[in-house]
């Protein structure tokens, strides 16, 4: 059943990854001297099935599992059947045809949300210095089933008085094909759990970042963001589950961005464009690697199969621009922004020369969509004295309209 178990990992390495990204209007205006904010950021995507593949079109995440399996592949395993199905095709090519068939069947959704706290001081009025904290939570549904048609007994009931066809149809239909027999050949019996639905959470990597404002005039507003994230958090990936993915980066990661923000109508109506990008640095990680690209699914009994290798996730370079309009002097905002993303391949490098490829082969990705969002802020209010806080609530709506590689998931 060496074939079966390409599926599961096509299915493994479909899940999702990686983390919620912020596309939002964003203005380079400084955070005050001695001023400090906190915000409170929850994201959430429900539902996600799909994914957008190398040719930009979208695709179940359970699309590899929903197939007919034939019985020539079920001969890789069990040989007899083959020379079964020849010596019935000689009788009746009917027979040879009906004999058996099964029917995969899966289902994956899952359900993913981001609670991130943030701080940030300013320390002059240009500069301001923040940190920010993410906790993950990430439900997985999954459901997998093979319908078998056995046709073994009815068949044997016409056959005749054969009796080494009668023996071989006799054993084919007691054999116990069914969920569990694919379940145990394509995970159990290589080292694996079987898949189910699961629950996890954690602290995620936190992020420092800092703001510049260097130059702020009646129009025009540039300044610089920039930071790093630091791999704190403590969930590690258990590869004997083939559907438990990373919830972090868990690596070094430096960014920077370049923001700007021309004031079309002064105070009312707005255009930013943010341009950056991403570098992680190297990290560690101990995962299973098949021998060659011939071995569809590595070999947990084996030891020289798991192996810690290094590995580089790709750079990324992100764009967004957006406009914003403000009503009743700032009370509500609405924006509207687009977005592009573009992220190199991933990189492994290890001693062993097992098939690494396989594990980056698709990690080169992009994507492109847009979110609309409705804020209420009390800033203006505030520095008027007219309100007691300074508070901004906002909610919005991202959508990837078009990408490869990637997961589709439009979030709140």
């Amino acid at each position: 059943m060496a074939k079966f178990r390409t599926f599961f990992l096509s299915l493994g390495m479909a899940a999702v990854s990686g983390p919620f990204q912020a596309h939002a209007y964003m203005s380079p205006e400084p955070l005050p001297r001695g001023v400090r904010a906190v915000a409170w950021v929850y994201g959430q995507a429900a539902g996600i099935e799909s994914r957008l593949t190398d040719d930009g079109l979208l695709q179940a995440l359970s699309h590899p599992l929903n197939r007919s399996i034939s019985l020539e592949e079920l001969a890789e395993s069990e040989p007899d059947l083959l020379r079964l199905k020849s010596v019935l095709g000689d009788l009746d090519p009917m027979w040879a045809d009906q004999l058996l068939g099964v029917n995969l069947y899966s289902d994956v959704s899952v359900f993913e949300s981001r609670k991130v706290t943030g701080f940030m001081y300013g320390i002059t009025d240009r500069l301001s210095l923040g940190v920010m904290i993410p906790f993950i939570e990430r439900d997985m549904k999954f459901g997998f089933r093979a319908d078998v048609m056995n046709n073994a007994g009815a068949i044997g009931a016409g056959v005749g008085d054969i009796p080494e066809l009668q023996e071989g149809l006799a054993r084919l239909k007691n054999y116990p094909l069914n969920t569990q027999t694919f379940t145990k050949a394509i995970f159990l019996d290589r080292g694996y759990n079987a898949p189910t639905s699961s629950h996890v959470e954690t602290w995620g990597d936190v992020e420092v970042e800092s703001r510049y404002t260097y130059f702020m005039g009646d129009r025009w507003g540039l300044g610089l963001r920039s930071g790093f994230r630091v791999p704190t958090s403590s969930y590690r990936p258990d590869i004997r589950n083939i559907l438990d993915q990373d919830l972090t980066e868990d690596t070094w990661a430096l960014k920077a961005s370049h923001l700007s923000e021309f004031q079309i109508v002064p105070r009312v109506f707005s255009w930013s464009t943010t341009v950056g990008g991403i570098v992680r640095l190297p990290k560690k990680q101990t995962r299973a690697y098949a021998l060659s690209s011939d071995e569809v699914l590595p070999d947990l009994n084996d030891p020289n199969q798991i192996e810690s290798v290094r590995k580089t996730i790709g750079p990324e370079l992100n764009a967004e621009s957006g406009l914003q309009l403000s009503l009743f002097q700032g009370l509500f905002n609405v924006m509207g922004s687009y977005f592009y993303s573009i992220k190199g391949q991933d990189k492994i490098q290890g001693v062993r020369n097992l098939d690494y490829a396989r594990e980056t082969s698709g990690t080169s990705a992009e994507t492109q969509g847009y979110e609309l969002s409705l804020e209420m802020s009390t800033f203006t209010a505030f520095r008027r004295n007219s309100f007691f806080i300074p508070l901004k609530i906002s909610t919005a709506y991202v959508r990837p309209i078009a990408g490869r590689n990637t997961i589709f998931a439009p979030y709140w």
